[in-house]
């Protein structure tokens, strides 16, 4: 009697996947804090790459590289840059920027960087990462705008009817009701999941314009709301 055959291992795809393993940690130092700009010295790193600053007290910043200047390194803090200092390491991620997205974000309030501020703890549900930067679609692949969207606003519906897929710009000066109108198209329309954003200056109006938001359970369990105010990375908000 024989038991069952052990696995063969591919050994050339067992050589490749160690040639991938690098055992060293390579890191950099930050060598000029110049407003919100930081600048290093790390080896290997590329444009568009996430990296993390160490900051006193042991917490961590996100940062991106967005350029070079000379052997340096220019990057942009995604946080606050309270605490870090002339020697602060700068360890390298090797990918970019990224969110994670899925249906377990449904009913959620996330930061900038996609991270929950709505105190409920991690999402819960399968989620997988997109970086924030990716080529766009092929416009010549695109599906046409063929079939109306209803916003819920008799006369948005009426005079300036919306298509599926369409962008739509809106402008109008501060205190016009700008919010409050996204608000109503968030609650009304007949979209299957929305991502409304809030970008105001005091986080009084941002706490404001979620419970508005949020006063139909139809609307918390099919939306995810991004909060960002003032006090934000410009990164974060461009």
């Amino acid at each position: 009697m024989t038991g069952p055959e052990p696995d063969l291992v591919d050994i050339g795809e067992a050589l490749r996947a160690l040639d991938e393993v690098n055992p060293l940690r390579l890191v950099g130092k930050v060598t000029e804090v110049t407003g919100l700009v930081l600048r290093a010295t790390i080896p290997g790193v590329r444009v568009g790459e996430l990296v993390f600053v160490d900051l006193a007290g042991g917490q961590r910043v996100q940062a991106e590289v967005v350029g070079f200047r000379g052997d340096e390194v220019v990057l942009l803090p995604l946080g606050d840059t309270a605490g870090i200092g002339p020697d602060a390491v700068v360890s390298p991620t090797g990918r970019p920027l990224a969110l994670r997205v899925g249906p377990g974000l449904l009913g959620r309030v996330l930061d900038g960087l996609g991270e929950p501020i709505d105190g409920r703890g991690a999402p819960s549900g399968e989620c997988e990462e997109w970086p924030v930067d990716r080529p766009a679609p092929d416009p010549l692949t695109r599906r046409r705008v063929d079939r109306p969207l209803s916003f819920g606003i008799r006369p948005v519906d009426a005079f300036v009817t919306v298509g599926e897929g369409q962008r739509v710009g809106l402008f109008a000066g501060a205190g016009a009701g700008k919010s409050t109108l996204l608000g109503q198209i968030a609650r009304a329309s007949d979209a299957e999941s929305i991502a409304p954003p809030s970008r105001n200056s005091k986080s009084l109006r941002s706490k404001g314009y979620v419970a508005e938001l949020s006063r139909t359970f139809s609307f918390r369990s099919a939306s995810v709301t991004f909060v960002l105010t003032s006090g934000s990375s410009p990164r974060m908000t461009s």
